[in-house]
């Protein structure tokens, strides 16, 4: 699966119609079967462009396109690993692990528990 990055611009905006410039027109062809390495300083876009391949936030202007041989949506074949712990302090950490899977909707959120249980159980 290649990931094609083309012209994309994230802007945020705060609540005066004041843009920051997060990404500027990056453009990029993430080749399957190969790795990549983001590298720059702190608040330059790198979470920002993840987030975007990731379907976790949309681009200003820009286009990304997933060439594979089957059609799913942006994101759906997504991981994100944050820089922080980034845990829901008021679930368990069973809640937590099942959180992902329970959101994509792939089972009931009892029955994502007890398979998330089994996962722990398995080391």
């Amino acid at each position: 699966m290649d990931v094609i990055v083309e012209e994309l611009t994230k802007i945020w905006f705060d609540g005066k119609d004041v843009g920051i410039k997060a990404i500027d027109k990056l453009s990029h062809h993430f080749r399957s079967g190969r790795l990549s390495c983001i590298l720059g300083p702190s608040g330059c876009g790198k979470s920002t462009l993840i987030q975007i391949v990731g379907g976790l936030e949309r681009a200003t202007t820009g286009v990304i396109r997933i060439e594979r041989s089957t059609s799913r949506p942006l994101g759906s074949d997504s991981v994100m690993v944050w820089q922080n712990l980034n845990l829901f302090p008021w679930r368990s950490v069973i809640d937590n692990i099942a959180f992902g899977p329970e959101v994509a909707g792939f089972l009931p959120p009892s029955a994502m528990r007890k398979h998330a249980r089994l996962l722990h159980l398995s080391d």
